[in-house]
């Protein structure tokens, strides 16, 4: 089932798969980490937020590694890989959706972002499925894994900064 929506997906026009990369860019391994510095270097995010954002990418990349679920271009020829740039060898749980959530969550309770925001992790989430790279349950649990880790240390009031 997740199959035919990502082939129906990829029926639409070319320069969709141009913006679907645009969009996913800033989430890609090249680009997060140097976001995640600036914000960090103008105060923007504090030490514990970055260390949240490092412990929630290994407990995300732990997922991945424990579920191994092959990715959606890999599992069916009818996929096509879109975006043509370095890939892990597994999808679940999006690891771009994930990062973009997480983000969100952060910099919305630093009050720096407002609700209105949200716009973009939901796009980065779909342009992982309209690329070939993940299936809708892959960006689902990415988006629902930031919630809940960010959840779990705001609401114990974890501090990891030391």
């Amino acid at each position: 089932m997740e199959n035919n929506f990502i082939i129906n997906l990829q029926k639409s026009p070319k320069f969709i798969f141009k913006l679907m990369n645009l969009i996913s860019l800033p989430f890609s391994i090249n680009f997060y980490p140097l976001i995640i510095a600036i914000l960090y270097y103008e105060n923007i995010i504090d030490t514990n937020q970055l260390y949240l954002i490092l412990i929630g990418n290994v407990i995300c990349g732990l997922v991945k590694n424990i579920i191994k679920r092959n990715r959606p271009y890999v599992q069916s020829n009818e996929i096509l890989n879109y975006e043509k740039r370095y890939l892990d060898s597994y999808s679940f749980p999006s690891m771009h959706t994930f990062n973009a959530f997480l983000l969100f969550y952060i910099l919305r309770s630093n009050g720096v972002i407002n609700n209105y925001y949200k716009i973009i992790p939901y796009s980065i989430a779909i342009s992982r499925i309209f690329l070939g790279v993940h299936y809708p349950t892959d960006v689902i649990i990415g988006a629902i894994l930031a919630k809940v880790v960010f959840s779990i240390f705001v609401n114990n009031n974890i501090n990891i900064a030391v």
